[in-house]
């Protein structure tokens, strides 16, 4: 079933008894479940999507020991700075910008670059795949919780089926008093 004026197509879906198009919604009745697709009116507009969007990230800056026993993170903002204080789950994004500063550096496309396999994560950080998902969930709890006006630091994990990347977001990585790397996209 397609509507006139609507790219929405509905063929695939075999128990659809009616639809409803209205003029920036779909609201669809497969048998006794209810969906509703809502458009926004804006999503087309370069302007409104950039006076919407949240500050850039200028640097995330990594401090590990130098015995990499303690990770610190402090994430500097346009307008302020985040210290995140020393968590455990800090050395698994320290572990995958290590990753994506080594593709960089290997001079893999961008689009590639720091992706690990989550079983190639939880042997890298000596740990098993669902311990590696609990620092993932805690990374994100904890951005998400200390920076909840800041939507863009919510995507500083990138996931895909299987992999984990940290995104293109400028960072730098410390051990001991020494700069280890940088990588500035």
């Amino acid at each position: 079933m397609k509507q006139a004026g609507h790219p929405f197509n509905f063929d695939d879906i075999a128990s659809i008894e009616s639809a409803l198009f209205l003029e920036n919604d779909i609201i669809a009745k497969p048998g006794k479940n209810r969906y509703s697709l809502h458009v926004n009116k804006l999503a087309g507009q370069a302007n409104a999507i950039q006076a919407c969007s949240p500050p850039r990230i200028l640097l995330i800056s990594f401090f590990m020991s130098t015995n990499e026993e303690h990770t610190k993170i402090r994430i500097r903002l346009v307008d302020e700075a985040i210290d995140l204080g020393e968590r455990e789950h800090h050395y698994l994004l320290a572990t995958l910008a290590r990753k994506r500063l080594a593709d960089f550096s290997a001079g893999i496309d961008s689009t590639a670059q720091g992706w690990l396999e989550r079983p190639e994560l939880a042997t890298m950080l000596g740990i098993d795949v669902q311990h590696a998902n609990i620092h993932i969930f805690r990374a994100r709890q904890q951005i998400a919780k200390l920076a909840p006006s800041h939507g863009e630091l919510n995507h500083i994990i990138e996931c895909r089926r299987g992999g984990i990347r940290l995104a293109a977001v400028p960072f730098e990585i410390y051990r001991g008093a020494r700069i280890e790397g940088s990588y500035a996209p």
